[in-house]
């Protein structure tokens, strides 16, 4: 079993430091990565499976999970873990870093207005590579949900809305290859809006 890690996000440099070594922004954007995931989420307490591939490689081979986090406001931290191979640890010092995404606060009933949008693992990471997402956009993309073999956007019409727009805009600047796999995801996401409309 890995061991236990515990990892502050205040001794990481921000991102695109360019004084800091590539292994520390490898690093930091791992956890970054599982802070955006946390802060996004707005259910403090509540244990829930992201669309985070696990970053181990148990005997050589790329492990197949995907992670679980929790984040607790007192103290505030974030708990995370990989079911399939057990890595895990504890993040602090992560509010008001560059990866804190900010919760936004959602009505105890829940928008009924929100909608699933189905992609691919592979799709999910396209988006994620953006670099140019607002907040809101950015919240929308890091609170998929792990669903097996697809991953699952989720959130209301205009969040969506919001992030299609993005999309667009990043594929119009993308080389062929990546501006095929943004028109693919906005695609998916043009799909499910249009559903509803």
């Amino acid at each position: 079993m890995p061991p236990f890690q515990s990892v502050c996000l205040d001794d990481f440099p921000s991102p695109g430091d360019p004084r800091a070594p590539a292994d520390t922004h490898r690093r930091a954007a791992f956890y970054g990565s599982i802070a955006c995931a946390a802060t996004a989420w707005p259910f403090a307490g509540t244990l829930w499976r992201t669309a985070l591939p696990c970053r181990r490689r148990p005997h050589g081979q790329a492990c197949t999970g995907r992670l679980v986090v929790v984040r607790s406001e007192v103290p505030p931290e974030i708990r995370w873990s990989c079911p399939a191979c057990g890595d895990g640890g504890v993040i602090r010092a992560f509010e008001h870093s560059p990866w804190d995404l900010g919760v936004v606060e959602i009505p105890a009933d829940r928008d009924p207005a929100r909608l699933d949008v189905p992609l691919a693992p592979l799709d999910l990471a396209v988006l994620r590579a953006i670099d140019r997402l607002e907040r809101p956009e950015r919240r929308t993309v890091m609170t998929a949900l792990d669903r097996g073999s697809e991953v699952v956007l989720w959130g209301p019409p205009e969040a969506l809305w919001r992030l299609l727009e993005a999309v667009r805009a990043e594929a119009r600047l993308a080389g062929r290859r990546r501006r095929l796999a943004l028109e693919r995801v906005a695609a998916a996401i043009e799909a499910a809006l249009l559903r509803v409309a």
